[in-house]
Parts: C-alpha cells; sequence; structure tokens
C-alpha cells in the first residue's frame, strides 16, 4: 500500500491529468485485453522478420550480380558490386585507385 501516495506525488499529484490509469480496473482492462487478442513476438521470431537485406544489379533484363547480406550484416564486396553494374570482371577493377581520396586530389567543377 502506498498510504502517502508517494508513486501518484512523483507522477505529478494533483496535477497528474490521466489519473484513471492508476485505477485497478484498467489494468483488469488490459490483462483481458491481451488474453482476447494475445500478444506477438512475431517480429522476433517469424521467419519472415529474419531476413536480412541485399543488393542486385539487373542489366537488361537480366539479374547479374546478387548477394543476400550475412547474418553479421556483411553486405558484398563493393568492387564486385561495382564491376556488376560496369560490366566488367572485378580483376579488372584492381588498377583503380584503393581507399578515399584526399582532399588535394579531389576537383569539383561546375559550370552555368
Amino acid at each position: 500500500m502506498d498510504e502517502d501516495e508517494s508513486f501518484k506525488k512523483a507522477l505529478g499529484g494533483g496535477n497528474y491529468k490521466t489519473w484513471w490509469l492508476l485505477k485497478p480496473s484498467v489494468l483488469l482492462h488490459a490483462v483481458n485485453y491481451v488474453k482476447r487478442f494475445g500478444q506477438s513476438a512475431g517480429d522476433v521470431t517469424d521467419k519472415k522478420t529474419q531476413m536480412m537485406g541485399g543488393a542486385f544489379v539487373v542489366k537488361s533484363g537480366n539479374v547479374v550480380y546478387t548477394h543476400r547480406e550475412t547474418s553479421t550484416f556483411y553486405n558484398g564486396d563493393a568492387k564486385e558490386l561495382l564491376a556488376a553494374c560496369l560490366g566488367k570482371d572485378v580483376s579488372s577493377l584492381d588498377a583503380l585507385p584503393s581507399g578515399t581520396p584526399s582532399q588535394a586530389d579531389v576537383v569539383c567543377t561546375t559550370s552555368k
């Protein structure tokens, strides 16, 4: 029992606008609602919601690249995806520079 009404005071005392939420009947109705309609943990246990993402490339109506995200959230090799987009072999991309370019290497031009 909370004879000092410390719980009610902690919620705002007399300023608590939705005091009816503290009624035992509200809890009873909530329990009955759950019993009648059930509860679901489908977002955690359902096989459909456990599907991961991925990527695919379609060229000329054909799927030329697919990769399914792994359970460790690995989304595949970027060079493989780029090669599929360009229609090239992955080994031909080895000549591309790797890493992030420095600010001096980046040149932006705008034409008006």
